[in-house]
């Protein structure tokens, strides 16, 4: 029982990690209409790349909804690294946008 919970407080908590940055790429969106030439296409490319990335970590949160508790400590580690790279993408796109 206090693996499911720890399971479903951990991936409660990365959904709402995804839908804050789903609001820093709207953001980074609106950054980016409002640049110029090649400053636009810079940061067009890194707010690609973010969704990109986070697609694959919502794909890997998936999965660690559906598997057993037994294997669910594999999947978390596919998905604790999308994470790390995905903050690194956001913390570059971010630095950017400034």
């Amino acid at each position: 029982m206090e693996k499911n919970q720890n399971k479903e407080s951990y991936m409660q908590r990365r959904t709402q990690q995804l839908q804050q940055w789903d609001r820093v790429i709207a953001k980074l969106i609106a950054r980016a209409d409002k640049a110029k030439d090649i400053r636009q296409k810079d940061l067009r490319h890194h707010i690609l790349k973010i969704q990109v990335l986070k697609a694959r970590t919502e794909v890997k949160l998936r999965q660690l909804r559906e598997v057993d508790n037994g294997d669910w400590d594999i999947i978390k580690t596919g998905l604790e690294n999308n994470w790390t790279t995905l903050r690194k993408a956001f913390l570059k796109a971010s630095a950017r946008a400034k």
